[in-house]
């Protein structure tokens, strides 16, 4: 198992630039790796700050799955 931090510190290096979906999907992916389980969207609960407008969301089950089901097409 790898601390969440040392996770992304890894995939950072590799890519500094991350747009929106990519960033949700890498912390979801640290999660996962931190605590060694596969994850389903109602384990989870993800939840997105703005920097720009300063809000904050928190995703539905439905994004949450988006989310997942693009991580496991990658892998």
């Amino acid at each position: 198992m790898v601390t969440a931090s040392s996770f992304l510190e890894k995939k950072i290096k590799k890519k500094s630039e991350l747009n929106h979906d990519e960033t949700i999907q890498l912390a979801i992916e640290a999660l996962q790796s931190s605590l060694g389980i596969e994850t389903r969207s109602k384990d989870l609960e993800v939840v997105v700050v703005s920097k720009k407008d300063k809000t904050f969301s928190k995703l539905t089950n439905d994004q949450v799955d988006h989310h997942l089901n693009a991580i496991a097409n990658r892998d």
